[in-house]
């Protein structure tokens, strides 16, 4: 099963009947076939291995190009040709739950970044995330902490490097998630991050201690 797939990530408080059909796909949503497009090699990324990434560059944002597209509709409540992002943005929540969990490129990327914390659960969710879009999840300092959490849980995602920076640098990342990963980053990093204002000071605090131990 790809990482992130599993329905039980999503906590039982947040749970519904109305999200039990979903996930179960009883639910009679249909999605527009554009929306669930991905495009060409986008299978081949989410195996390859992310490139290294510094602290610096974890901490400015900087993350691979994902732009906006358009796309033809089909569906009853969009006009033709109008933006993949701004038809996602106009759908119900249960629609975006949906197509969270299915959706193409374009539609995780715009899911990503929902101000509902369940859809962009249930993106991570998705059995074709690829490793670039959870790396732009990682980075994103405005995310709740229990979804950099969702993304520590799965082994295969931390493997990479970039995202394991990038979790140990997002300041809304669980303290025990960080410090658990902070062992594992290079000693270059850590050496960044004891001088880093903007991390933690518990973080910090312990890269200082491990650069005082390798001296």
């Amino acid at each position: 099963m790809t990482p992130g797939s599993r329905p039980d990530a999503i906590p039982a408080e947040e749970r519904t009947p109305e999200l039990e059909e979903i996930l179960a796909g009883r639910d009679g949503i249909v999605l527009d076939a554009d929306l669930l497009a991905d495009p060409a090699g986008a299978a081949a990324a989410s195996r390859g291995d992310l490139p290294e990434a510094t602290v610096d560059e974890v901490e400015t944002g900087e993350i691979p190009g994902h732009s906006a597209g358009t796309g033809a509709a089909s569906g009853s409540y969009v006009p033709e040709n109008e933006a993949i992002s701004i038809r996602v943005k106009r759908m119900p929540v249960s629609h975006r739950i949906k197509l969270a969990l299915a959706g193409g490129h374009e539609a995780r990327v715009v899911l990503g970044r929902d101000p509902v914390r369940l859809v962009q659960r249930c993106v991570l969710m998705n059995p074709r995330i690829t490793q670039e879009e959870v790396l732009a999840i990682a980075k994103n300092r405005s995310i709740h902490g229990s979804l950099l959490r969702q993304i520590a849980d799965q082994r295969d995602w931390v493997r990479q490097y970039s995202i394991r920076l990038a979790l140990v640098t997002n300041p809304k990342t669980p303290l025990q998630v960080s410090l658990k990963l902070l062992p594992g980053l290079q000693e270059r990093e850590v050496r960044a991050l004891a001088k880093s204002r903007n991390v933690s000071s518990v973080i910090q605090a312990q890269a200082r201690r491990m650069v005082l131990r390798k001296n």
